[in-house]
Parts: structure tokens; sequence; C-alpha cells
């Protein structure tokens, strides 16, 4: 499958958002309670990081799309959108390993590369 720039582009300010650490365990704890979500004060509990600040790594996340906000009331729902997540899964290993063939064919001519380049003593 052929990537459009634009996709890596895309793929790349998720992985970028996904790169800093609490975003990463906010969104990790998010997977683990799976479509359901949870409480964005439940979450704040748990991770025990202040409400600016969570509300801040909400925000990244929700800026690529990795999660969701729904509100019942007064009650405030983070859901990870998790057919992204599995989008950039599926991204990073389409192309994995189809490289097999040049691959190959350098392990035919290792032997003569390594020997061109050992250093004799």
């Amino acid at each position: 499958m052929m990537n459009t720039n634009d996709d890596i582009e895309n793929y790349a300010k998720v992985l970028k958002e996904l790169g800093h650490p609490a975003r990463l365990g906010v969104y990790k704890r998010l997977v683990k309670a799976g479509e359901s979500g949870l409480l964005v004060g439940d979450l704040q509990k748990e991770l025990k990081i202040p409400g600016s600040t969570l509300s801040h790594h909400l925000s990244a996340l929700m800026s690529v799309g990795l999660i969701r906000q729904v509100r019942e009331g007064r009650t405030l729902f983070c859901i990870p959108q998790i057919t992204l997540f599995q989008q950039l899964l599926g991204f990073l290993h389409d192309e994995c390993c189809s490289d097999g063939a040049i691959r190959g064919r350098l392990k035919a001519i290792e032997p003569d590369i390594r020997s061109s380049t050992e250093y004799k003593t």
C-alpha cells in the first residue's frame, strides 16, 4: 500500500501527541477502558494529574482525533478512538519487511561486502 504525504503528515501529528509521557499514559488508560471510555474526573483521580494539566493533555489528544469527549448532563466522558489507533498501527505495519527481495539480494553479496570492508591486521 502506498502512503500519501498527507497520511505521513497526519500520522506524524498523532505520534507527536502520543510522544509525551503523560499523554501516552492517558491514552493507554483510555484504551484499557475500551469504547465506553472513562469519566474525566475518574481519569484525573486515577492518574493523579491536576485538572488543568489533564485538560491540556486531553485537548492535544482530541486535536488529532485520538479521543473524543461526550457530555451527559454534568458528566464528561473521554472515549478513545480505537479505529484511528488501529489505522496508525496498520500504517506502521503495512510495508513491514516488504523490501525482503532487496534484503535477499544483499545477503547474496554480503560475503563480498564484508571481505572488502574488513581491516586486515
